[in-house]
């Protein structure tokens, strides 16, 4: 096994907890189709997930993030759309980092009207009271601008 590829692994299996080498819960060749329309993602969710991941907010975060918009993703499967969009779309990080500007280019793209983005990713008192709840949330309030609402 190239020596490379051992370190893209024990890579991924730090970055992402749960296990990227499981298969899938269907196959290529048929399958469930209610399995099948649960892991599609709609582009609103993946919209949803690029901005909240480029803004710093961590998966088991974001995870609220969807729910409180009607998307139901678990953790682990948004790290895993987390990494295929990384690979699929390498300009969306520049030196290892988010690049906004791209990331909302492309978020816009996708969706194809910038105000359905902005409403999409309207940061609320209570995703502030999710991000407290599930992350140390200084970091990412300070990056979107806002400050930590006074108990």
């Amino acid at each position: 096994m190239d020596k490379g590829a051992v370190v893209r692994d024990d890579l991924i299996r730090y970055q992402f907890p749960c296990d990227m080498m499981r298969p899938s819960k269907f196959d290529a060749d048929g399958g469930d189709p209610a399995t099948l329309a649960r892991s599609l993602w709609s582009p609103e969710e993946v919209a949803i997930m690029v901005y909240f991941t480029s803004r710093q907010i961590h998966p088991k975060a974001l995870r609220y993030l969807l729910l409180r918009r009607g998307y139901d993703r678990s953790t682990c499967a948004i790290e895993h759309k987390i990494f295929s969009i990384n690979q699929q779309h390498p300009q969306l990080k520049s030196r290892g980092d988010w690049n906004w500007d791209v990331v909302d280019h492309w978020i816009d793209d996708l969706l194809g009207n910038h105000d359905s983005v902005n409403k999409l990713v309207l940061f609320s008192l209570a995703d502030a009271e999710d991000m407290a709840t599930n992350q140390q949330i200084e970091e990412p309030l300070r990056l979107l601008n806002l400050r930590r609402p006074a108990l």
